[in-house]
């Protein structure tokens, strides 16, 4: 199914998902941690978890696309390695 709807995904991936602004925003007015300072992890444990959260659990979700799209993600300096 997915092969079959590959160009559609990659589609609705790319138009739809909200810039990171637009995002953060969102997340602060739901009242949602935004740093990991916000839900005390260290830099090393988020870099980690962001590289693997993925593959966490058996699901198919945008985090385990996001290889497959080739989107270039930088989680290091998100974690504030960089």
């Amino acid at each position: 199914m997915l092969r079959e709807n590959w160009d559609a995904i990659c589609t609705a991936v790319r138009e739809e998902m909200p810039d990171p602004q637009a995002l953060e925003s969102l997340l602060l007015r739901a009242g949602a941690a935004t740093t990991l300072d916000e839900i005390a992890v260290s830099p090393e444990l988020g870099l980690a978890g962001l590289q693997y959260h993925g593959y966490m659990r058996h699901r198919l979700t945008l985090a385990r696309l996001l290889p497959m799209l080739r989107c270039r993600t930088d989680f290091r300096a998100w974690a504030g390695l960089s």
